[in-house]
């Protein structure tokens, strides 16, 4: 309720202020009158009009200005730890606003952290009942039931999610991201790699895939994905390198070699013979790398 009393109080000041203007105006009404300036007068009655009509304003868009501050407000609660105060601002915002996912995710995770998991499904009960196909909900549900450790009930949540997924670009970048921001990198691999299934284009999502197997830490699925990524996308030979330079260990450039000589097999891609010929300069293997370029 904490816009409301500021909206409450800001109607109070704007009261007293039109009130005052009043009791001002008839004051000096009174003593025009008293010496006969009947411009003075009129002035005074043009000057009243331009400042009742300013304080109109004020008044009507009190409201809107105090709402209009409520989403930092709730976010400053929720910054500091003071999760009841941003949860009930969260839940007012989401009300006014009920498609604002934003709104909805910030209010679960108040509640979340507040261990009110009760309330907290009742309204995404709600919401899934009203959205069925919105799989974001879902999402939800499931990081929900997770934290309180109900992994099987959580798990057939994240799979309702994937499986009411979309067959566009949107909605399984919309859907992995959701993951991804939670720093659920499993289920955000889940969602690309359905995805990729979804649209048939295993190098779709290929690059996003490379970074989520680098947090993880499973080199070799990076590398792979990585791979992929040039394979579709050639101007992307740089960053390739520059990520393999920075996140490969000494002994990870013998599964970067081996998948390399992999795929210059199958198709001798000058930007594959490249990348080899540069992790043996990294690895100070300058006869290796000049065959590589010898050969491509």
């Amino acid at each position: 309720m904490v816009g409301f009393g500021r909206c409450v109080e800001t109607e109070k000041a704007a009261f007293a202020l039109i009130s005052n203007t009043f009791a001002d105006w008839n004051c000096r009404q009174r003593l025009s009158g008293c010496f006969g300036n009947k411009r003075n007068l009129t002035l005074l009655n043009m000057k009243w009009r331009c400042l009742s009509s300013v304080l109109l304003i004020l008044f009507l868009s009190a409201p809107a200005l105090v709402h209009a501050q409520d989403p930092n407000l709730a976010s400053q609660y929720f910054a500091n730890g003071e999760y009841a105060k941003a949860a009930t601002l969260y839940e007012q915002l989401f009300e006014r606003d009920g498609r604002n996912e934003y709104y909805l995710g910030r209010y679960v995770d108040c509640m979340t952290n507040l261990e009110e998991y009760d309330a907290c499904e009742v309204v995404l009960k709600k919401q899934i009942k009203k959205y069925p196909t919105n799989t974001q909900l879902y999402a939800m549900y499931g990081g929900m039931l997770e934290q309180q450790g109900k992994e099987e009930d959580a798990k057939k949540q994240y799979e309702l999610a994937l499986n009411k997924m979309a067959p566009d670009y949107m909605s399984v970048n919309r859907l992995a991201s959701f993951f991804v921001n939670k720093n659920n990198y499993e289920m955000g691999i889940a969602a690309y790699e359905r995805g990729s299934k979804l649209l048939n284009d295993s190098n779709r999502f290929a690059f996003s895939l490379g970074e989520l197997y680098r947090r993880k830490g499973s080199i070799d699925r990076m590398i792979e994905y990585y791979l992929l990524t040039l394979e579709s996308d050639p101007s992307k030979l740089y960053t390739v390198q520059t990520l393999l330079s920075r996140y490969l260990s000494t002994d990870d450039y013998v599964e970067l070699q081996t998948q390399l000589y992999a795929k210059i097999q199958e198709d001798n891609n000058p930007d594959m013979i490249e990348l080899l010929a540069r992790s043996f300069v990294t690895q100070k293997d300058f006869k290796s790398a000049l065959r590589c370029t010898s050969a491509g």
